[in-house]
């Protein structure tokens, strides 16, 4: 029982200060003296939530299209993974930009109208970056996936899939920009709400589209892209209430390079390391489409789609860690940059633990609700097994990497995740997979994520813990 009230007490706890966030949360004096705990936890819960709308709606796509679409058609999705993921790094450089500018306003008259100023850029932004990125795409769509792994069988399944999804991506790119910036501001327990709402739409379109209308990936790529579409028409119409201090004027899309260049130098860390991380994933499937045909591109995607579940409650925790060590960290206060850091990084990696036993102990469930081909799934449980051994170190490195981000050190950043997957991962694959095959290309990622923790443990121990320590 006792379990159970407390749970109750911190969820309504927790509803009550995301209500009135604005009035406690956001205070210096409260992120100053607030228990580093509590602060995490009421920081972290909406950015996981946000950060879980995009994985499931991964999840959700490939699961319909794996048991209504066929073999081939999951497959296909796999493909598009790296695809929309580089495409969704628009959005990472805008929402984390323009969020960190506007929480590093001064807490004065203007700071209102600055944040109008920094989102309505930050949109700008977004809006032309990804238009142009998507008539790239959409242009070279075919030569791309060749390149990313495909086959002739599965690239026409992506094609349908990725032509549905590229535009709607778009409007995905500018949702995690609103969403992001407006947490800063706006409350946080109502944006969170509205971003809940996409993927929950998306579990009632898809199956009705793929089965019901019998429109296989292409239903899949409807039910997401409609579901992204109300997602975006109403965090607009929340916005641009009339009460709402987030809601723009044309003024506040007057392009600024002194308002821009913050946004992108913020945003420039989250945004190479989610490139890189992409640009890894694509050698990882040609190395697959080499050594274990389409299936084992198939089983990676569904694999892959797992993990980023993981990462994507990893990521909510860095990003609510992040505004506490920034001001800690500014403020000189040590001890409480160390604290936050710790708890951070033991949250990240009971995540991390959590999904090692879950992965390890039911592999084959994980990838019957993908598929029904059982040399897909073959290959799915070999996958994971290896892939998976040292996942629990995943939360120490991450957390660190995002720390480095926190302290206006993003270079130490980049350094970390380029390490991980330029100087032991590729290079991993490119001496294990001739001597062990399909084995060898799974073994690279606990490898890399073994070898990256010294580079990381360094560099964190050559760290002083606050700018007082310079």
């Amino acid at each position: 029982m006792g379990y159970f009230t407390n749970f109750a007490q911190f969820f309504k706890y927790t509803l009550l200060v995301l209500t009135n966030i604005n009035n406690t949360v956001t205070s210096n004096h409260i992120l100053a003296r607030y228990p580093i705990g509590k602060l995490l936890k009421i920081y972290s819960l909406p950015a996981i939530l946000n950060m879980l709308v995009i994985a499931m709606y991964n999840i959700v796509d490939r699961i319909f299209v794996g048991q209504g679409a066929g073999t081939m058609a999951i497959c296909g999705m796999a493909l598009t993974l790296p695809c929309l993921a580089l495409f969704s790094t628009i959005g990472t450089l805008t929402g984390v930009g323009a969020s960190s500018a506007i929480n590093a306003l001064p807490d004065n008259d203007d700071r209102i109208k600055n944040a109008r100023q920094i989102l309505g850029n930050a949109l700008i932004l977004c809006f032309i970056s990804s238009l142009i990125l998507a008539f790239l795409a959409l242009l070279f769509i075919e030569p791309v996936l060749k390149n990313f792994g495909g086959s002739d069988e599965t690239i026409s399944h992506a094609i349908i899939y990725l032509e549905i999804m590229i535009p709607a991506g778009i409007l995905s790119n500018i949702n995690i920009t609103l969403s992001n910036a407006a947490r800063m501001i706006e409350s946080r327990r109502k944006i969170m709400t509205i971003m809940l709402i996409g993927p929950l739409l998306n579990i009632i379109f898809s199956p009705v589209f793929i089965f019901a209308l019998n429109m296989g990936i292409k239903g899949a790529g409807w039910g997401s892209a409609i579901s992204i579409a109300i997602t975006f028409a109403l965090i607009v119409q929340h916005l641009h209430k009339k009460k709402r201090k987030l809601r723009l004027y044309l003024s506040d899309f007057t392009p600024s390079i002194k308002v821009l260049l913050p946004i992108i130098g913020i945003g420039m860390a989250p945004f190479i390391m989610h490139i890189t991380t992409s640009m890894v994933n694509i050698i990882i499937n040609r190395y697959l489409i080499i050594h274990g045909g389409d299936y084992a591109v198939g089983a990676y995607g569904i694999i892959a789609t797992m993990l980023f579940l993981v990462a994507a409650i990893q990521q909510g925790i860095c990003q609510g860690m992040q505004p506490i060590v920034n001001f800690n960290y500014k403020m000189g206060f040590s001890d409480r940059v160390k604290s936050t850091l710790i708890k951070a990084i033991m949250a990240a990696s009971w995540i991390a633990i959590i999904g090692f036993a879950l992965f390890e102990l039911f592999p084959a469930e994980i990838m019957k609700a993908f598929t029904t081909n059982q040399n897909l799934i073959s290959i799915g449980i070999t996958g994971f097994k290896f892939t998976i051994l040292l996942l629990p170190l995943t939360g120490f490195q991450i957390v660190t990497t995002s720390f480095f981000q926190s302290i206006k050190q993003p270079a130490k950043a980049i350094v970390i995740n380029i390490s991980r997957q330029f100087l032991f991962l590729i290079p991993a694959l490119i001496i294990l997979s001739p001597k062990m095959g399909l084995d060898g290309i799974w073994l690279a990622t606990p490898l890399a994520d073994a070898l990256v923790i010294i580079p990381t443990a360094i560099i964190l121990a050559l760290t002083p813990i606050s700018q007082s320590s310079h």
